[in-house]
């Protein structure tokens, strides 16, 4: 079931900028991702689908190094 609203969070991780550690900001929409910077206007978006072949080329390499 897809759900038609969007939910925002605000990260524990950080993002070095202008002098400052800023918390994350993520939104979830029902089909792509945006983050942001807090207090800032500039967002990006990922969809699900490249967030999820991200994570898993990710767990490929680290298995892959983890063997030798």
């Amino acid at each position: 079931m897809t759900k038609k609203r969007t939910i925002e969070y605000e990260t524990a991780a950080g993002v070095w900028d202008a002098g400052r550690t800023r918390p994350l900001i993520v939104t979830l929409h029902p089909g792509f991702i945006e983050v942001r910077q807090k207090a800032s206007r500039t967002s990006y978006t990922i969809t699900y689908d490249s967030v999820y072949r991200m994570a898993a080329a990710v767990g490929g390499r680290k298995q892959k190094e983890a063997r030798g």
